[in-house]
């Protein structure tokens, strides 16, 4: 997405920002809530919680992963989790959770407030997540051979090893090929 694509998106969402280094773009929230991109989604959010909450752990949502309720870790198996490809697909698993206090009355970490994140960038960006970061992050810094991918997505610079071929084997699989992989 090009300048003009940028200037868009911060004319419709209300988000303002600059151009820093590597063409890497600067957002700040000038009082745009989440509700103006969720529109009926996570009805539970209030109304008046913005991006800055969320980055902050301020926005007092209800989370999926709560750490201050008095469960066992295996209260929190989420199942299917290679389902949730995409920030939309997060929202069963982020909808249903009572707000926990007030936006901007104090701070309680919360897994959930970078998903909905991730899920407003979608939204205000018109396109995936996952592609959002590589065009908008790692493309402009230079990162070419890096990849951010769905849960279950294989990159296509990837290869498999097979341990035979493999001159240290571990646990964790190949360290170093003896021969190229093909």
């Amino acid at each position: 997405m090009g300048p003009e694509g940028t200037d868009a998106i911060a004319g419709k969402t209300g988000w303002s920002g600059s151009t820093g280094a590597a063409g890497s773009s600067s957002r700040e929230p000038t009082g745009t809530t989440a509700r103006s991109l969720l529109g009926r989604d996570l009805p539970q959010i209030a109304d008046d919680v913005t991006a800055e909450h969320l980055l902050t752990h301020t926005s007092g949502i209800g989370d999926h992963l709560d750490e201050e309720a008095d469960t066992e870790i295996t209260d929190y198996v989420i199942g299917a989790a290679h389902e949730l490809t995409s920030a939309e697909a997060f929202l069963s698993l982020l909808d249903g959770h009572a707000t926990k206090f007030a936006a901007g009355e104090r701070f309680s970490h919360c897994d959930g407030g970078f998903v909905v994140l991730a899920l407003l960038a979608e939204r205000a960006g018109g396109i995936g997540y996952h592609d959002l970061v590589r065009e908008r992050v790692l493309l402009p810094a230079g990162m070419t051979s890096t990849e951010f991918l769905p849960a279950g997505e294989l990159s296509a610079h990837a290869t498999t090893c097979p341990r035979s071929r493999c001159a240290t084997a571990s646990a964790s699989g190949c360290t170093r090929a003896r021969t190229p992989c093909s």
